[in-house]
């Protein structure tokens, strides 16, 4: 059967071809080959069919954002909003340094177990298990604290700390809705798990390279989200420093139980008589330096 759309054209042709001399258009046409012309008109056919096909492609399998993604960063932003109110929540956080002499060696991470109370930008953590106690956080006046022992306590003003302390901070208080909405705005996102009813949503975030961001604090997330609250029930995060894993932190949610404010202030985790050293002590600036740097070092040696 010939085909309507050839059918037409062919009329069309014959119509045109009657108002024509043609023994004039003989002369200077040289006749096309039939075998040619049948060539000619099947890979037209098919390049016009391959270009529709083309085009559908873009239109329904290649759309803006994959419909997994668009639903995975939906879920990303519930657990941001669930996470913006101003609940106490208690995670266990386990940190592995990874001291690249210890890779040569084979010898396995140096790993600490802290408890982490949470409630928007506020936190305190403490250490768990044997060895020294110490705790430290960040008040409602965003001033960041550190208590050495039950006698001696530490206080920075906002801006004061300097650079690694805060950076210790930011790594250690979770600081669930900033580091989420860092997670929409550069990380790439995968779902993980099967979606059964009362699973766990799991979802893996892998940071996008961006040559203005080329130390990110973390580079890999993965998350384990309440399906119903959408409240981060774990979370572990790999940092790399250089090129190369230096640390992994995993928090695990233990409790959401209300707080008095109080255990968010230094003063709460010091004997009535402790000593703290503040910007108005004569001697700060060498005296916290030092008690400064002994912290951190006690951050980051081995546990007894």
């Amino acid at each position: 059967m010939t085909d309507p759309i050839e059918r037409a054209v062919r009329d069309h042709l014959d119509r045109v071809a009657a108002g024509v001399d043609a023994d004039a258009m003989l002369v200077r046409v040289r006749p096309v080959n039939p075998s040619r012309r049948s060539w000619l008109r099947l890979t037209a056919g098919a390049a016009g069919a391959a270009l529709a096909a083309g085009i559908a492609g873009v239109i329904v399998f290649n759309p803006a954002q994959p419909p997994q993604l668009a639903a995975t960063e939906q879920l990303v932003r519930e657990a941001k909003t669930a996470h913006a109110d101003a609940a106490d929540r208690l995670y266990q956080l386990v940190t592995e340094n990874e001291i690249p002499v210890l890779r040569r060696l084979q010898i396995p991470p140096l790993a600490k177990t802290y408890r982490v109370w949470t409630r928007g930008e506020r936190f305190w953590i403490e250490t768990v298990g044997d060895g020294p106690h110490y705790a430290a956080g960040q008040d409602s006046e965003d001033r960041i604290w550190f208590a050495l022992s039950r006698k001696r306590g530490l206080l920075f003003e906002p801006g004061e700390a300097g650079e690694p302390l805060t950076r210790l901070c930011d790594f250690v208080s979770l600081r669930a809705a900033q580091t989420l909405g860092e997670i929409l705005e550069g990380f790439t996102l995968l779902r993980k798990d099967s979606g059964q009813p009362g699973e766990p949503i799991r979802i893996e975030a892998n940071v996008r390279p961006n040559f203005l961001n080329r130390n990110p604090r973390f580079r890999r997330i993965v998350l384990e989200l309440d399906p119903a609250t959408k409240l981060i029930q774990t979370a572990s995060f790999q940092r790399h420093m250089e090129g190369e894993p230096a640390a992994a932190l995993t928090f695990t949610l233990l409790d959401t139980a209300p707080q008095p404010d109080s255990v968010y202030e230094l003063r709460y985790h010091l004997d009535a008589e402790a000593e703290i050293l503040d910007r108005k002590d004569p001697w700060r600036l060498d005296r916290r330096s030092k008690f400064r740097d002994e912290f951190l070092k006690r951050f980051q040696t081995r546990p007894r």
